[in-house]
């Protein structure tokens, strides 16, 4: 991957803890972390060229450019990072595109108002200008299978599903991650026995955002969008293999110990409040007063 320099320091905010052990598992995810690391390093040096070529100074001056003077200013500051392809067919080492990097660089970092603005703009911008990239996933553990939409969902960020889903076609929404990065972070926190292979769109919706409301009011747009809430991956128990469903990921994720429940630890993966308006969504007929 060709970077603007000789030589670059990895960002020490590498997603995922690298332990100490020195297994190949290990070694293999400190690789990835190191060439992604460098690729986001790349990419927000665009960005800060990207700025400086739109030369907005408040998040009003951003609003009153046109998408055709941020998109020129954008191709400009790719032509910056030297890249080997256009921003519409690169892909980085992991297999990722530059929706999959603009969603890191959102999530990782606070961004000031104009920042925002311009982050919003510009995936709008790609995402019209390129959507074959929602078809990207990455092919890397521990991202294997993550997509574009995938992480924006887990960001919270419910502007930019919105404006996705006007793109989006049945597959898209119903994607299954089977990389371990996913599955460890939606993982019940009581070993149940039972085991979900992959994770899905909905599902990341439904535990990833900060807010419950967000959460919610995502879900809801994915389903309306063509996401089965009755064929989320599988879920395997005592080796046998099922159709998981939404509604089952809900219940394992509202799971404690009883140590925990008489210390007053709270553990669950979601709240008792996002578990309750989730299931209202799920079945309005069968629990109308739900999320009242």
């Amino acid at each position: 991957m060709k970077t603007t320099s000789a030589a670059r320091t990895p960002s020490k905010s590498g997603l995922l803890p690298i332990g100490k052990s020195r297994s190949s598992t290990v070694r293999h995810n400190e690789t990835v972390h190191v060439a992604l690391d460098e690729a986001l390093d790349t990419f927000r040096d665009v960005l800060v060229q990207f700025r400086d070529e739109a030369g907005g100074k408040t998040k009003e001056e951003v609003a009153q450019q046109s998408d055709e003077f941020i998109l020129n200013a954008f191709e400009a500051a790719w032509k910056f990072g030297g890249y080997s392809d256009t921003w519409q067919r690169f892909r980085g080492d992991l297999g990722e595109c530059v929706g999959h990097w603009m969603s890191f660089v959102r999530s990782m970092k606070h961004l000031d108002e104009v920042e925002a603005a311009y982050g919003a703009r510009l995936a709008r911008l790609l995402l019209g200008n390129a959507p074959e990239m929602l078809d990207v996933e990455v092919n890397t553990e521990p991202f294997l299978g993550q997509t574009w939409l995938m992480q924006v969902v887990a960001n919270g960020d419910e502007a930019m599903v919105s404006e996705m889903v006007r793109h989006t076609q049945l597959h898209h929404v119903n994607a299954v991650s089977q990389g371990f990065f996913l599955a460890s972070r939606t993982k019940c926190p009581v070993d149940t026995g039972i085991t979900f292979k992959g994770v899905s769109v909905l599902e990341i919706a439904m535990i990833a955002p900060k807010d419950d409301d967000t959460s919610v009011r995502m879900v809801k747009l994915l389903i309306e969008a063509g996401a089965d809430p009755d064929n989320c991956g599988q879920i395997a128990a005592r080796d046998v293999h099922h159709r998981s469903s939404l509604l089952q990921r809900v219940a394992c994720s509202r799971w404690t110990t009883v140590q925990e429940n008489e210390k007053g630890k709270e553990s669950a993966l979601i709240s008792a409040n996002r578990m309750l308006q989730i299931v209202q969504v799920l079945n309005p007929r069968i629990w109308p007063s739900l999320g009242q």
